[in-house]
């Protein structure tokens, strides 16, 4: 790009160069394959949003660099996953993970999430500014009385039956998890199945205690395709969950 004296993809580039930089200052690691992905991910989704304000605010000259710079970046990441490859990646996970029960879902999604990175939108950004403001011990303390053990605190589980507390919420991972049934996840996890509400459910209610309103705005044809996209994995989970409920009640 330099030999070609290409100045707009050269700052690009510097851009992502960069940022591999910080991260290893910072964290004090060298950037590996799938840590690279992640970032690259990252960068294109806050470009979006950062597309879409200014597209908003009328300023087309700088969405048009955003949309460059989105250009540039996802040439570095692999090809978009087909809708049939996504969902053989989510019906193995769950075979993996030996899942049986949606509130097992954060089990495969830590399968999926890795070989999805980069290849498939899982509709991330605002449910990872809304947890950001949320404490689960505040979550889950509104709905199921916790107690303060050490640095994590403790309750009997909500999903099954027990005496001995064996259900913890740790604060500083904000994460639950039953050593009883096994039950784990994140604040709005928690919610779907405590409330037994759908994602979109799930999310409102949340998002009503953070103060942020969920984006709602006109689409074109191209966001409303990368909507679909996010939606996608979800709804796939939730057929992989309504597919193994059924095995389990004919073949026990």
């Amino acid at each position: 790009a330099m030999r070609a004296k290409e100045k707009e993809r050269v700052a690009v580039l510097r851009l992502v160069m960069s940022e591999f930089k910080r991260i290893e200052v910072d964290e004090r690691i060298d950037v590996d394959d799938t840590r690279a992905l992640a970032l690259l991910d990252k960068m294109v989704k806050q470009r979006r949003d950062s597309e879409q304000q200014y597209l908003a605010a009328g300023r087309s000259e700088l969405a048009a660099q955003e949309a460059y710079e989105i250009s540039e970046i996802q040439a570095w990441l692999p090809a978009a996953l087909s809708a049939a490859e996504l969902e053989t990646i989510v019906t193995q996970a769950i075979a993996d993970a030996g899942v049986t029960e949606m509130r097992d879902m954060g089990k495969a999604m830590a399968l999926i999430k890795p070989q999805v990175q980069g290849r498939a939108d899982m509709g991330e950004s605002f449910i990872d500014d809304m947890l950001d403001r949320l404490d689960i011990v505040d979550v889950v303390d509104s709905r199921v009385k916790l107690r303060k053990t050490g640095k994590n605190y403790s309750a009997c589980c909500p999903f099954h039956d027990e005496k001995t507390p064996s259900f913890t919420v740790s604060p500083e991972k904000q994460f639950y998890y039953c050593f009883g049934c096994g039950a784990s996840g994140n604040a709005l996890g928690f919610v779907m199945d405590y409330e037994r509400l759908s994602f979109p459910e799930a999310v409102e209610s949340l998002a009503r205690l953070t103060g942020l309103e969920v984006p709602r705005e006109v689409q074109t044809e191209a966001q409303a395709k990368r909507e679909q996209e996010k939606r996608s994995i979800y709804t796939l989970l939730e057929k992989a969950d309504e597919f193994y409920q059924q095995q389990l009640r004919h073949h026990p």
